[in-house]
């Protein structure tokens, strides 16, 4: 199972509450052992979701094989998010090149809040929040690419106390132009469940634990 694929996060008529305690152990329990990157979107006035989700290679025929991780995180998702649906974006995957000059990386400390709506500000944007485990923890780092016009970037990520590093302009046209947002190359640990970007449904679309997680058990792998 090694096959990036990226999913399209859609939401009907009927999004309502979600289950936060549910998914929030569903979510750490997920990157424990695979990898996910939560992604937004905005071009204008709208707004699309996605996710990067470790999978197998049926995922982007809608078939995926079993014991996929991508699989199981539409079960927990499907479970616990209900009116959105999670949907293979179709092949050949990735996202539109837009016209991005500004990036910063960002990382969080035991001070972070979730980034909820921080791409309102801009009309030509993208944010992707990437978890993996590192070691006993869960960690998180982020990546957040603009238009020209709109507020300074690294501004929008210390009022929610994540700290940043602008980025050069060539490293700006590497990660602009990747189809399927990369994983990023670090992250520090984020001390509560790890949060989706969701489409909203009468509630605020960034996902937390109610209280703090802590560091993750030790991981006992047994051979068959």
């Amino acid at each position: 199972m090694d096959h990036p694929t990226l999913w399209r996060i859609e939401s009907g008529a009927e999004a309502s509450q979600i289950t936060h305690a549910r998914l929030a152990a569903g979510l750490r329990t997920h990157v424990t052992h695979s990898p996910l990157t939560t992604v937004t979107l905005r071009i204008g006035a709208q707004q699309r979701w996605y996710l990067v989700l470790e999978g197998c290679g049926g995922c982007v025929y809608d078939q995926c094989r079993i014991g996929c991780p991508a699989a199981l995180f539409r079960r927990l998702f499907a479970a616990c998010v209900p009116g959105r649906a999670l949907r293979p974006v179709a092949p050949p995957q990735g996202l539109a090149r837009r016209p991005y000059t500004r990036g910063v990386f960002a990382w969080p400390d035991a001070r972070s809040t979730p980034l909820d709506s921080l791409l309102d500000p801009w009309d030509e944007a993208r944010l992707a929040v990437h978890w993996r485990r590192y070691g006993a923890w869960v960690c998180g780092a982020a990546l957040l690419l603009a238009g020209s016009a709109g507020p300074d970037l690294a501004e929008a990520f210390r009022a929610q106390r994540w700290r940043t590093f602008a980025l050069p302009s060539w490293m700006i046209a590497r990660w602009g132009i990747a189809a399927t947002p990369p994983a990023l190359p670090f992250g520090t640990p984020w001390t509560r469940a790890p949060f989706l970007l969701l489409p909203p449904g009468g509630e605020q679309s960034g996902i937390v634990a109610a209280e703090p997680a802590g560091p993750l058990a030790p991981v006992v792998v047994r051979e068959p």
